[in-house]
């Protein structure tokens, strides 16, 4: 699919949206969106996420970003198309795209983390371990920005 950076980090906003609701009321408003149970109830995906699936609808997302992909099959995803991608995908497209950005992002959030600090080493090897987003670390290592 040829989505724009833009929609990506969009779609990436309404999956934060909902693991980190309050968070995201408060630093992301325009990520919010009213999802009408008639929409829920007409999904087809796994019961306990198809108000994510009618959340993206509703937003008019292109892409679901999440380490759950066995919940969102393609068949489930296609009528209305939406993609699911896991969050390492997701990075990498931008990564790809956006690369001064990402390694500014990444510079950033280490000089921004105090509790513990992270260098941007450190960071990188929390990422790959906890996110699971090993193909995205791997290249922002390329980047050699150490």
């Amino acid at each position: 699919m040829n989505t724009s950076p833009l929609m990506m980090l969009g779609v990436g906003l309404l999956t934060v949206v909902y693991s980190s609701e309050n968070c995201c009321k408060t630093h992301f408003p325009e990520a919010m969106v009213e999802v009408p149970q008639h929409i829920v109830a007409a999904m087809t995906n796994d019961p306990d996420d198809r108000h994510v699936v009618a959340a993206a609808i509703v937003a008019k997302a292109q892409i679901i970003v999440t380490s759950n992909l066995k919940d969102f099959s393609a068949e489930a995803l296609e009528p209305w198309g939406i993609e699911a991608w896991h969050p390492d995908d997701f990075l990498l497209e931008l990564d790809n795209q956006f690369p001064r950005k990402m390694i500014q992002v990444i510079r950033q959030q280490s000089e921004d983390l105090q509790n513990p600090p992270l260098t941007v080493a450190e960071l990188l090897d929390k990422l790959e371990k906890n996110n699971k987003v090993k193909k995205f670390t791997a290249n922002i290592r390329l980047h050699n920005i150490f």
